[in-house]
This record gives C-alpha cells, sequence and structure tokens, in this order.
C-alpha cells in the first residue's frame, strides 16, 4: 500500500523541482555587515509568508551578498512578483536602493 504522505513529504523536500527561483542579492559597502544577517532574516520571514516553506529552502544569510545572491522559491509567478512587490515595504531608503531581485522561471 502507497503512504500518501510519505510521497507528499518528498515532493515537498525537493522544492527546486516545483518552484520557480529569485535570486536577491544585497550590495554591501563594508559599513553595513551587521544589517545582512537582519534583512536576511527579514527577507525569509517575507519570502515564508508569501509562499511557505519552500520559498527558503536554501537561503543563507551569507548568499545575499555573494556573486550568486540569496535565493528564494515560488510555485508560480504571482508569488514571486509578489514578494519582490513586497520588499520594498519592508526595506526602505539606503537599504532597498541596495537590493536587486530578479526572477528566473
Amino acid at each position: 500500500m502507497v503512504n500518501l504522505s510519505e510521497i507528499l513529504g518528498e515532493v515537498e523536500n525537493e522544492c527546486e523541482d516545483h518552484t520557480l527561483a529569485v535570486v536577491v542579492k544585497f550590495q554591501n559597502d563594508g559599513k553595513l555587515t551587521k544589517q545582512v544577517r537582519i534583512i536576511g532574516g527579514i527577507l525569509r520571514v517575507l519570502a515564508e509568508h508569501t509562499d511557505g516553506f519552500c520559498a527558503t529552502d536554501g537561503a543563507d544569510d551569507p548568499d545575499l551578498i555573494a556573486p550568486s545572491g540569496m535565493v528564494f522559491h515560488f510555485i508560480e509567478e504571482k508569488r514571486q512578483r509578489l514578494f519582490i512587490e513586497r520588499i520594498k515595504h519592508y526595506l526602505r531608503g539606503e537599504l532597498f536602493e541596495r537590493i536587486t531581485a530578479t526572477n528566473i522561471n
């Protein structure tokens, strides 16, 4: 007999297989190093509230200032756009100006 919850659990754990990515980068001039963890935390909370736990799978603070960027995963383009739109409401001024968010479909 097939255990449906086990199958669904495996699917959920493979977030990259059924999601669209958003790459977020923060241009740090060295003065805001302490804020990177705070910004990363805000982005993770925002992403999770936008699209659940898969949104933050593998999204690590150090990646935010790395050339590769911090990657978030969403199940549809609508939620990608919503996440990017919400960033400006939570990060204002100088912090928001240093953020770039790019959809990868």
